[in-house]
């Protein structure tokens, strides 16, 4: 056994299922003080406005402010909110036991039987019996195996007397409360003072002993026999509250006896665990959060979750309609059972075998990172390869999204079985005498036309567009500064300035350039069949001979450019318009013709951060400049102000009490301070036994 611990992350057990922290919380304060944005903000006229007023009030005790002042000045009042503020300053922390994963199994095989019972769709009354006939069942040893865990909520402070003095002042309360009530007088003998080497606690420990049974007498529903069988399980069951100091936290728990929260930290701790060697690689004083969910929580999680998902969610509806139909529907409603299952089944054998993860967090001397070890197998995204389409996003994007998908064709072959059954089900839906005659032939008629037309859909998607696309690389890319328009549609009022549009791009990567070309035509070709359906169910909504406009060809220096001409009296820029340009490795999807000739050429990027290289390996990548963010938002929010109020000198909300006047420029000074948000970078790379590891930045410029 070791000594008393010295951190809330030793605290925690080794078994623990649930770990949350925060770290050095003044120093994080102080770090967003530090930053430009901070200064910003402080330097805008409302701000300051609201400061000034503000003092003025809590100086002069006048006002909302100073009838504020006057009530948290009282002792009592100020002495809370001084140990609130050293609650918060240092650390915080939250943890659940092993326990807990244990309890909510347990508990949920319980909820499907009650749900079972109470999905059966029979005469309330018959439901009613069962569900006192389960309770009756019920055996002892079955509700004594379900264990409370130990759940703690952790702050560490300086002040140790300030917390003593409130704890003796709860005590005090709490004795004489329920000794003035003689049915809760009781209560009192389960509350326990407790002293030792690591501080003082209160410990309530509440037992079935202590429950005036025979109130329930009282009750228009009482049973004695129910009764009776609920003392019989409570029987020796008890639950202990614990609020007081462990070492220098303070720390209210929940547990099945006050020994456990005595015992926090001498046993093998959390930090000893082999999943936690990522928050032992840093240093302590930089770490600002720690977030920890084992293997065996997410795998019950997964269990009492997903696990036979289409099977236990189905139970209910499927009784209630088989009260409603007959025939053959019938007949239909017998066989979903057992094709759910083989549903949940086929998506069971697709998914990876569910574990937890670790996360930790730490400032650093340009801002902040953090670090997530996902220990769960990653079956989508293929991090063994480098992301060359980061080289693709252009030279100064905004932000983007990019990431490698891992080929399998398994996936889209069974969403095709899956199609298929469903295609049965409504051969003999339309079939049945469901509907009236003229209804079921109409649906027919439609159904034999719409079904080819998905089915040959399904064939270019699996023949055609999965080759093509075997390379796996996507990217979503938003730009700005090649699109303006001061009127970007006729009947919006004419801005006084230019409206930047953002340009949005989706870069994809492919293995053949002729074979993706090909997948489109074929893709186009079948909205003309389309159509022709679409024609012979109603000729006039079509235009006979009409086929879907095919887009114009040309030759670009980055690669084939297919594109739709804007019309000539629409407002928008003439240097706009859908396309896509083939390279020989990518297609660039985009409505801006500089955005994509851009994305299309090769170049560097003109982000240096050292997540995002394109060289080496990833599954993913992505990035937003927040600061370019807000200035491309920047001219449509003055543009909605103006066009809304008038002006910006208009008055937005009035003076009132302690509130001073704000104005439209006002809110337009608050937010050009966004223009200090920094920049926000993360990427993911392969982890250990097929895991993976996510790292996070972000850059917080600060003051100079």
């Amino acid at each position: 056994m070791k000594s008393a611990t010295s951190s809330g992350l030793d605290m925690a057990p080794i078994d623990a299922d649930i770990f949350i922290g925060g770290m050095n919380m003044a120093r994080q304060w102080e770090r967003l003080q530090a930053s430009q944005l901070y200064y910003e903000v402080s330097q805008t006229r409302i701000v300051q406005s609201l400061v000034t007023r503000w003092k003025g009030e809590w100086e002069a005790r006048e006002g909302q402010v100073g009838q504020i002042r006057s009530t948290i000045q009282n002792p009592n009042i100020m002495s809370l909110l001084e140990m609130g503020a050293d609650m918060v300053s240092q650390e915080v922390f939250m943890f659940a036991d092993g326990k807990l994963s244990e309890l909510v199994l347990q508990l949920n095989e319980i909820v499907e039987e009650v749900t079972s019972i109470s999905a059966n769709g029979g005469d309330p009354l018959e439901t009613q019996e069962e569900m006192t006939d389960f309770f009756m069942s019920l055996p002892k040893a079955e509700i004594d195996d379900l264990r409370i865990p130990l759940i703690v909520q952790g702050f560490k402070i300086s002040n140790t007397d300030r917390v003593l003095d409130k704890l003796d002042q709860l005590e005090g309360i709490l004795r004489l409360g329920l000794s003035a009530i003689p049915d809760a007088a009781v209560y009192a003998e389960g509350l326990e003072r407790i002293e030792d080497s690591r501080g003082t606690r209160l410990a309530w420990t509440l037992d079935s002993d202590m429950i005036s049974w025979e109130l329930f007498a009282d009750s228009e529903d009482y049973d004695p026999d129910v009764l009776e069988k609920v003392q019989d399980l409570l029987d020796g069951r008890q639950i202990c509250i614990t609020l007081g100091l462990v070492d220098s936290y303070f720390i209210l728990g929940l547990s099945e006896s006050a020994e456990e929260l005595s015992e926090l930290g001498t046993t093998e701790s959390l930090m000893t665990h082999d999943d936690m060697k990522p928050v032992k690689a840093v240093d302590s004083q930089a770490m600002t959060g720690v977030s920890y969910v084992s293997d065996t929580y997410m795998d019950v999680y997964f269990q009492t979750s997903l696990q036979d998902f289409f099977t236990r969610n189905s139970r209910a509806v499927l009784i209630q309609l088989e009260n409603q139909v007959e025939g053959e529907l019938q007949d239909l409603l017998e066989s979903i059972p057992e094709d759910l299952a083989w549903l949940d089944d086929t998506i069971g054998a697709l998914i990876p075998d569910f574990k937890g993860q670790t996360s930790v967090s730490y400032l650093t001397d340009l801002g902040s990172e953090s670090v997530t070890y996902n220990r769960t197998e990653d079956v989508v995204f293929d991090a063994l390869k480098p992301l060359p389409i980061l080289e693709q996003l252009g030279n100064n994007p905004v932000a983007f999204l990019s990431f490698r998908l891992q080929d399998h064709p398994e996936y889209f072959a069974a969403s095709r079985k899956i199609v298929q059954k469903l295609k049965d089900y409504l051969v003999v839906y339309l079939e049945s005498d469901f509907m009236d005659e003229g209804q079921r032939e109409k649906a027919k008629a439609t159904f034999d036309k719409a079904w080819p037309l998905l089915t040959e859909w399904a064939d270019i998607w699996e023949q055609n567009f999965l080759p093509a696309l075997r390379d796996g690389q996507h990217a979503f890319v938003l730009s700005s500064g090649n699109l303006e328009s001061a009127q970007w549609w006729k009947d919006m009022p004419i801005s006084s300035t230019p409206l930047p549009l953002p340009e949005i791009a989706i870069v994809t990567g492919f293995s053949s350039n002729s074979g993706m070309i090909e997948a489109w035509d074929k893709l186009l070709n079948w909205f003309d069949r389309c159509l022709e359906v679409v024609r012979q169910t109603k000729p006039d909504s079509v235009p006979l001979n009409y086929q879907i406009p095919r887009p114009v060809e040309s030759q670009t220096n980055g690669g084939v450019r297919f594109a739709y001409s804007i019309p000539d009296d629409c407002p928008v820029p003439q240097t706009m318009a859908p396309q896509a340009i083939f390279t020989d490795s990518f297609m660039i999807s985009s409505y801006s013709d500089l955005q994509a000739q851009s994305l299309a050429i090769t170049q560097k990027s003109g982000i240096e951060n050292p997540l995002l290289l394109p060289s080496e390996p990833k599954a993913s990548a992505a990035y937003i400049h927040l600061g370019k963010l807000s200035e491309l938002a920047l001219p449509w929010v003055t543009y909605s102000i103006e066009t809304q109020t008038g002006g910006l000198d208009s008055i937005i909300v009035p003076e009132e009490g302690s509130t001073p006047e704000i104005k439209g420029q006002d809110i337009i000074d608050l937010f050009k301070t966004l223009g200090s948000l920094g920049e926000l970078s993360s990427t993911t790379v392969a982890g250990d036994q097929r895991g993976t590891i996510t790292k996070s930045q972000l850059l917080l410029p600060l003051h100079k």
